[in-house]
């Protein structure tokens, strides 16, 4: 399991949704196999690869302009068993 540690910024987010797919086409892994967490994790999990993300002036990946529509990151958690079974 992957498990990118970004800023908690819109830059930060984005730049560790865009390295984790480059992770994932190199390695050919699943989507469950990674996640992305923003901010320091409050506990490691053994056998996992922590990779921090840092935005960095030179390695801009996104223009303000495009930065500056977003309003709001929603993040959506996986469904649970119980959970899916009540929207039968």
């Amino acid at each position: 399991m992957h498990v990118f540690i970004c800023e908690n910024t819109p830059n930060g987010i984005l730049t560790g949704v865009y390295d984790a797919w480059e992770l994932k086409i190199q390695e050919r892994c699943s989507h469950a196999d990674i996640y992305l967490v923003s901010g320091q994790p409050d506990n490691y999990e053994l056998f996992c690869d922590y990779h921090t993300v840092a935005p960095s002036a030179e390695r801009r990946l996104f223009k303000p302009e495009f930065l500056n529509r977003i309003d709001e990151i929603m993040v959506f958690h996986p469904l649970k068993k119980p959970e899916k079974l009540f929207l039968r």
